[in-house]
């Protein structure tokens, strides 16, 4: 009965949605002495790819692919996590959204939300950063937000204030210049807590950028110029060249060029220290604008062949162009306009390339919104049939135990009912037996009392027996009773003895576990024609639309202002806006022919 009742509760757990045998039997597995040094390893390999990530990707994806390989032969679900996230950071900053977003879908099944780490509050930035590039400004900064409370649990301070910096330059491409300037403040008053000087430093850009948004250039000077300070303080050189490049630019704004000229040489020689081609393009360009301005072509024409070679080094288009627009302008200012020619019909061809790599790059974005959504969608539809499918089990589990117990009660009530009667039958039988001992010593009686009557009538029937005759009759008669009695105890003794074995005999049974100057000598009349068209325009969004003018990219205008990527792409939808502009009017299209 008791391995009956085993096999049916193994049977039973069987048929509950989800149950499989490995819960009931699981296997043991050892980690080899060897786990904890190729996690070592791995971590180490991913550390020193963080460091490259948006200054050298390639080398950056290196490191990574090498963690890779050895994390493929480790169980170490931390490592995945890192490697996805790496891959994301890698993803954002090559403009890569929709492969950024496909990473984050990938680190949702490792990756513990319940559980504070620095790790999730990577992920809440990330897609902070990615929803800013999309232009999802509300979702952006809510990734932010969830990040800095993360942190804060942390104790994480100095991330906390680039958080919050992210958060205030999201604010700033929209020119909420209020809440810009409260999230730069709040981000000062967090790395107050840390000492962390140099990323004082950047924020301290920040400001200066706010400053430029709100027309005070003196107030942005001095911001940059602290961050220059600090950034000398501490010897961070990419910081160094940074506010210099910022300064230098300010400074050809006064006109003031021999300062702006020894500064980008300053920030030359750092970046050729630090071998950094992107940022010696940038500054070889600005050198360039800076000579054209002050009517030395000679040697504008060196520093914009210098960045026209390096653009070329790097395979950078925006970069390319931006250097043939410039050599084009030096070749027309030295009336070789063969060259100019020249130069302006490749810069011509990247920049036709160019708009339409922008072109797909904004219907990418608009693909990755509506995957999003529809992605948001089947997840709402998941989790519902996930909460089905645990409701389904979790009754399942109910009617299993409810019915275990009611098989298991009518099991025990049935074997309860067959031990009495087992025992009612025993009864009876031993009754029986005592019946039948009774019935045998009952017709004994009978016999010796028959017998007893035999022998008076043949007393009677000899009455002429002489008396010795008759005293040796009765002495036999004597002898004759003795003998039945003695036999009759004895047997009478047995009986009871057999009958009193067989009643003491039973059975039991037993049951059951996660650049102006220069702009205005080939487009002289373009503010005059952009300001009669929208006087509202800013000083900023002005300047924004002349580079637009020259077909220059994201990154190109990014760099060139000093601004984030994210931010050149909001103060774009602003102009447009501002211009109202159909919706299949481009914008560029629109200042080319302006």
């Amino acid at each position: 009965m008791k391995k009956l009742l085993i096999i049916f509760l193994v049977s039973v757990l069987y048929l509950i949605p989800g149950y499989s045998a490995r819960f009931l039997f699981s296997e043991l597995s050892i980690t080899p002495d060897e786990t904890n040094n190729k996690i070592k390893n791995i971590d180490s390999l991913f550390s020193l790819s963080s460091q490259y990530i948006a200054t050298d990707n390639e080398i950056a994806l290196l490191y990574i692919k090498k963690g890779k390989q050895l994390l493929d032969g480790v169980k170490y679900k931390q490592g995945i996590l890192k490697y996805y996230l790496l891959m994301a950071r890698i993803a954002y900053y090559d403009d890569a959204y929709e492969t950024a977003i496909a990473y984050f879908d990938s680190i949702k099944p490792v990756i513990n939300f319940d559980i504070e780490s620095t790790e999730l509050a990577m992920y809440y930035s990330l897609n902070g950063l990615v929803q800013n590039c999309l232009g999802d400004y509300q979702k952006a900064v809510e990734w932010m937000l969830n990040s800095i409370e993360v942190r804060e649990k942390l104790g994480d301070f100095s991330e906390m204030a680039m958080n919050c910096s992210a958060i205030g330059n999201l604010y700033l491409e929209q020119n909420d210049l209020i809440k810009a300037e409260e999230y730069f403040r709040k981000a000062l008053n967090l790395n107050k807590q840390t000492s962390h000087a140099v990323r004082k430093g950047f924020i301290l850009i920040n400001f200066g950028k706010l400053k430029e948004e709100q027309d005070s250039l003196n107030q942005a000077m001095e911001f940059y110029s602290d961050a220059h300070n600090l950034f000398i303080e501490n010897g961070d050189l990419r910081g160094i060249a940074a506010s210099l490049y910022k300064i230098a630019q300010i400074q050809t704004e006064w006109e003031d060029y021999q300062k702006a000229i020894s500064n980008l040489f300053e920030a030359e020689e750092i970046y050729l220290k630090l071998n950094e081609k992107y940022g010696l393009t940038f500054v070889y360009n600005q050198i360039c604008k800076t000579y054209r301005e002050t009517k030395k072509n000679d040697l504008a024409l060196k520093y914009g062949e210098l960045a026209n070679n390096l653009a070329q080094q790097i395979n950078s288009n925006p970069l390319l162009a931006a250097s043939y627009l410039q050599l084009s302008e030096v070749y027309k200012d030295q009336g070789k306009f063969d060259s100019s020619l020249i130069s302006f019909k490749a810069y011509e061809k990247l920049n036709t390339e160019l708009i339409s790599w922008e072109n797909n790059k904004k219907l990418s974005s608009l693909e990755n919104q509506a995957k999003i959504v529809a992605q948001e969608k089947d997840i709402k539809i998941l989790n519902q049939e996930n909460r089905l499918r645990k409701i389904l089990m979790y009754f399942s589990i109910a009617c299993t135990i409810i019915l275990l117990l009611i098989t298991s009660g009518i099991i025990r009530y049935q074997s309860l009912k067959n031990k009495n009667l087992l025992q009612k039958k025993e009864i009876l039988e031993e009754k029986n037996k005592v019946f039948e001992i009774e019935k045998q010593l009952h017709q004994q009686n009978q016999r010796m009392l028959e017998n007893d009557l035999e022998l008076k009538n043949k007393e009677l029937a000899s009455k002429a027996l002489a008396l010795l005759q008759l005293n040796e009759a009765l002495q036999d008669v004597g002898v004759k009773v003795n003998e039945i009695k003695t036999g009759k105890n004895q047997s009478d003794k047995n009986a009871v003895n057999s009958i009193m074995q067989e009643i003491k005999m039973a059975t039991n049974s037993n049951i059951w576990e996660e650049f102006d100057l220069a702009f205005n000598n080939v487009y002289n009349s373009f503010y005059d024609k952009l300001l009669k068209i929208c006087p509202e325009l800013t000083s900023t969004e002005i300047k924004m639309a002349a580079l637009l003018k020259l077909n220059l990219s994201t990154k190109e205008i990014a760099a060139i202002t000093f601004k984030s990527e994210s931010a050149v792409k909001v103060t774009r939808h602003r102009i447009r806006n501002k211009l109202q502009l159909q919706p299949d009017k481009k914008l560029i299209s629109f200042l080319l022919n302006l």
